[in-house]
């Protein structure tokens, strides 16, 4: 009869209220893309985006989060530019999916996180 008890009440215990997660339209304004020399011929970009954090005590940090990707690293050097412009789109995506988990864990952790773009503006 105990046993019942604790388990009807747990079910009616309130779940914690989850925060609302980023997700990537949400970021991509504040995205500062940095393109290197080699890119025309598919090489690698960088993406940054800054970081605040309110922690427990109530301070707050100020971070940058980053991530890198090659599309071109993989293909042979005579690939076509639609295929190249296929390959940097998928790389874009993933490094900006990447972004986001990173930004949903500390979310998790930290009681606000707040984006800003972080060298500025996308362009």
């Amino acid at each position: 009869m105990a046993a019942l008890f604790i388990c009807r009440r747990s079910c009616r215990e309130l779940k914690a209220r989850r925060a609302k997660r980023f997700t990537i339209k949400e970021i991509e304004p504040f995205l500062f893309v940095e393109y290197r020399q080699e890119a025309s011929a598919g090489g690698s970009f960088c993406a940054i985006l800054g970081v605040a954090i309110q922690k427990e005590n109530g301070a707050w940090g100020v971070h940058e989060l980053s991530d890198e990707a090659d599309a071109g690293r993989s293909q042979p050097l005579c690939t076509s530019p639609a295929l190249m412009e296929k390959l940097k789109c998928r790389a874009a995506a993933q490094m900006k999916k990447r972004l986001v988990e990173a930004l949903n864990r500390l979310r998790d952790h930290y009681e606000r996180v707040y984006i800003y773009p972080a060298r500025g503006s996308k362009g």
